[in-house]
């Protein structure tokens, strides 16, 4: 009997001892795939602080170089400021020689800069809504040409014979249009 209770422990303890040698070979599977997976994002993680050096050391020369552009702008433009306040100074000069030449007080002086102020701000504003209306009718016929060249290749007319805009300003492709353009 002492025999029979021992065979079932040992069976108990066979069978204990499997499903631990089981355990034990899934819990090493898992270790050695969560080892993977650690050198695998080590890996991952070195390249990218790699990256990020590389970035951050290429930020501070572009910020350097940003910075040493806009200095050498800031110089340009000081010495256009330079220059152009000499010429106004020039000018003035010029204009106080003028006026002493002529004879005119200073009264009369100051209404004439005025007015000619007020005529050049005038002139400029002119100037500046001439550029808006050029613009506008740049894009009017921009897409007046898409609207034409679409209509066109819905007519069935090849692409090349299509109206383009040479170098010159003169318009290509006319006589093909007009070959295809029924009397």
């Amino acid at each position: 009997a002492k025999i029979r209770v021992e065979m079932k422990h040992k069976e108990k303890d066979r069978l204990s001892l499997r499903n631990t040698k089981a355990r034990l070979l899934v819990t090493q599977d898992g270790i050695r795939a969560l080892k993977e997976e650690y050198k695998t994002l080590k890996k991952t993680f070195d390249e990218v602080r790699k990256e990020r050096d590389e970035l951050h050391d290429r930020f501070d020369e572009i910020v350097a170089d940003a910075c040493k552009a806009g200095n050498n702008k800031n110089e340009l433009l000081e010495e256009k400021l330079c220059i152009m306040s000499k010429n106004i100074h020039l000018t003035e000069l010029q204009l106080s020689d003028a006026v002493a030449a002529t004879g005119m007080d200073e009264s009369d002086m100051y209404e004439i800069s005025s007015t000619l102020g007020d005529l050049l701000a005038e002139k400029n504003m002119n100037i500046e809504e001439l550029g808006i209306s050029i613009i506008q009718a740049e894009r009017e016929y921009n897409d007046l040409l898409k609207s034409c060249q679409t209509k066109l290749r819905v007519f069935g007319i090849p692409n090349e014979d299509l109206l383009t805009l040479g170098n010159n300003g003169s318009i290509e492709g006319i006589d093909a249009v007009n070959s295809h353009i029924i009397p």
